[in-house]
């Protein structure tokens, strides 16, 4: 118990620093959120059309901008902010959550609307992700980031598998429209925990975005690491992933 105890303080040492803690509990609600909203979609659609064809759009519809824009939104937290850049995109994914579900409950809901909540939340992830992984090295010490990662890691990890099993019970009980609304709300509590933090300000690059945008191909491909990185992260992306508020 003595070894067990020991193993335990020290893997989660990472949480005694405030602002990791912030971070790791607003990061937790987005992880949550995100594995409710796959299922709930994928209900969504086939309620509506029973199409597999749509559902099938409407997941393109959320890696397309993912893919297309992740690239500028790893450009853009170089230059503002990275709390900043994440609280803005879970503020936009709580509006959209929040249109998303109300036309849901109220039987209003169309094929063309789940795939433009699917294009807004899709390009959202792509500005929020490059801008949690640059925030990391920022607020906490280098000697506890292997453990704040592995934090991380195992909250992602749990969320992905009991994520989806209480979406499939929300959808079962009380329909895709709530599973939608709580998410919202996840987002906002994940909004507030992130505002609290405090970080230093983004890096500012005299560097124009396009440019920039254009240099990093070439970088990436002329280094292998980067690259197999890069081919690795970009299948997963479009296959393996489902879609994340």
């Amino acid at each position: 118990m003595e070894r067990f105890g020991a193993f335990w303080r020290s893997s989660t040492a990472a949480l005694s620093e405030r602002d990791f803690r912030l971070l790791w509990i607003g990061q937790t609600g987005s992880y949550l959120g995100d594995a409710l909203v796959g299922v709930a979609l994928a209900f969504a659609v086939l309620e509506l059309t029973g199409s597999a064809a749509d559902l099938g759009l409407v997941f393109a519809a959320f890696a397309l901008p993912r893919v297309l824009f992740t690239l500028a939104g790893g450009v853009w937290s170089d230059r503002l902010p990275r709390q900043r850049v994440m609280v803005a995109c879970d503020l936009v994914r709580a509006g959209a959550q929040a249109v998303m579900s109300t036309l849901l409950i109220t039987g209003n809901a169309e094929i063309w609307q789940l795939m433009a909540f699917a294009v807004v939340m899709g390009s959202a992830a792509a500005f929020f992700m490059p801008a949690s992984i640059g925030l990391m090295p920022q607020i906490v010490g280098a000697k506890r980031l292997q453990e704040a990662n592995a934090l991380m890691s195992i909250s992602q990890s749990a969320t992905h598998i009991f994520g989806p099993l209480l979406s499939g019970l929300i959808v079962a009980t009380i329909g895709a429209g709530w599973a939608f609304a709580i998410d919202g709300s996840v987002s906002v509590s994940a909004r507030s925990a992130i505002g609290r933090t405090s970080t230093p300000a983004g890096i500012r690059s005299r560097s124009m975005l396009v440019p920039t945008m254009c240099q990093s191909p070439t970088l990436i491909a002329s280094t292998p690491p980067a690259r197999s990185a890069s081919i690795a992260t970009s299948t997963s992306s479009v296959i393996c992933r489902r879609p994340r508020a």
